[in-house]
């Protein structure tokens, strides 16, 4: 479990590690520890403009992997360090938000919980009219958002915090995937229903499922 002080951390664009929405799968003929169980899956596809972006490329540049949300079948909630791998055996050095390479697949990542929640907001509110935006990160986030059970202050607080980066590409920032040093915290109430929406969906080993 992902402790207190990383999970309700405040954004700053040198923290280490991203939030990370991923769609709920099936895993099956893998040697994945979760084989024959829901795991997050990649949120591209062959047939995505983003097949071939990644920020990790190999499981030596992922220094921590835990699941922050099982929310299956619908979608997964992770917390992913990721570190640059030198030549050197053993030798890591973290990449914190604003050392990661610029791909695509920052756009459904954040590295604080306000900044992650906007963020899905942003995908969710694309996926709706007039936009009706059918790329995964989009479905997704729209299957986030109809099937928890968010109270209405919370919503509130999301709709209103400042833009993140599809809002901000769409109004035509070239620089939309940065992040900023001042980005508000949420409220301790807001804080508060996540950490339970995190203790109420652990990670089900197929055990727990049956």
């Amino acid at each position: 479990m992902l402790e207190d002080d990383i999970l309700l951390r405040s954004p700053n664009p040198d923290n280490w590690g991203v939030f990370v929405l991923s769609p709920a799968v099936l895993i099956s003929g893998t040697d994945r520890c979760d084989n024959g169980n829901y795991g997050p899956g990649i949120m591209t596809t062959n047939a995505s403009e983003y097949k071939n972006e990644t920020l990790v490329t190999s499981v030596r540049e992922v220094n921590r992997f835990e699941v922050v949300a099982d929310l299956s079948p619908h979608c997964f909630i992770s917390f992913i360090q990721i570190t640059y791998a030198s030549s050197s055996v053993g030798s890591f050095t973290p990449l914190p938000w604003n050392q990661l390479p610029e791909h695509p697949s920052k756009y459904w990542m954040a590295n604080s919980l306000p900044e992650f929640l906007r963020m899905i907001w942003e995908w969710w509110q694309v996926s709706l009219e007039p936009f009706r935006n059918s790329d995964n990160p989009a479905l997704v986030a729209k299957a986030f958002f109809e099937n928890v059970e968010i109270p209405e202050s919370v919503m509130a607080e999301i709709s209103n915090l400042p833009d993140m980066y599809l809002s901000r590409y769409i109004k035509g920032d070239t620089n939309a995937r940065s992040l900023s040093s001042d980005y508000p915290q949420l409220s301790q109430a807001t804080l508060e229903w996540f950490k339970q929406l995190t203790l109420d969906n652990p990670y089900k080993t197929i055990d727990e499922r049956l």
